[in-house]
């Protein structure tokens, strides 16, 4: 697994590892959301806990398909289109206090596809877009290994949100995370968050597979006014066939 926060660096990418409601209308549209260019600026260090120590709910976001456009393997920034919204949905997070925390599987790197290093500046230009519409991520951390690779950082697995949750704490119980493949709803889950299946990406194609999501929405912008209490729209509803509330987050042996 590969682990930044205030500015995107590798940690270890080699082999595998083992063992506040809103405002009526929080989503204002503005001017070049997705596209517009600005001068890349390092992000801040986030804040590790809330005032006084207070640990904060945190928002796990699929990278490919929910944050950004899914286009198969990502092997170029050039490539890098945003959701319609997202940089919206994100920039209310932002502003109530959550964390928000990019967890994305990259077995192209392990597959020869790209490197690390093209990972590395496909998440600047990702932040660099972010930032361009006021959002930011507090971090990010992926899993450069294939299936097969048998490592602990891959979704399912949930050890990706249980390390970022920890270094910045987040309170899992009161966290989400948003996806749009079963993976990453069998990894919440087995971290202890909520969970929400949007049907951007791979989601419509998935939907049957992950009867245990809390949530499904239409994209990130509808699943985060839901989590944030300000509307219920039509787009999102509650899974009633959801079994993850009170479920507890594993641990790390």
């Amino acid at each position: 697994m590969t682990y930044s926060s205030g500015s995107v660096g590798r940690l270890g990418a080699g082999s595998p590892r083992r063992g506040s409601n809103l405002s009526p209308d929080p989503f204002p549209a503005r001017e070049g959301e997705l596209t517009a260019p600005t001068m890349a600026t390092k992000l801040p260090s986030p804040r590790r806990r809330g005032t006084e120590g207070e640990v904060r709910p945190a928002a796990f976001l699929d990278r490919d398909g929910v944050l950004n456009v899914e286009v198969g393997y990502l092997d170029d920034p050039g490539r890098v289109r945003l959701q319609w919204g997202s940089a919206a949905a994100v920039r209310a997070l932002n502003e109530a206090g959550w964390l928000v925390i990019v967890v994305t599987n990259q077995s192209g790197v392990s597959r020869g596809y790209y490197t690390a290093e093209t990972v590395e500046a496909i998440h600047r230009e990702l932040r660099r877009r972010l930032r361009a519409a006021g959002a930011r991520v507090d971090a990010i951390s992926y899993c450069p290994h294939q299936p097969d690779d048998q490592c602990r950082c891959r979704k399912p697995e949930p050890h990706m949100l249980l390390d970022a949750g920890r270094s910045l704490g987040a309170d899992l119980v009161r966290s989400w995370m948003i996806g749009d493949k079963a993976s990453d709803i069998e990894a919440g889950r087995r971290a202890g968050c909520r969970t929400a299946l949007v049907l951007t990406g791979y989601g419509r194609q998935e939907r049957g597979d992950v009867p245990e999501a809390d949530l499904v929405a239409s994209n990130l912008r509808q699943t985060v006014r839901h989590i944030l209490g300000d509307l219920h729209p039509p787009e999102c509803r509650a899974n009633p066939r959801s079994k993850t509330k009170n479920q507890k987050p594993e641990t790390r042996p």
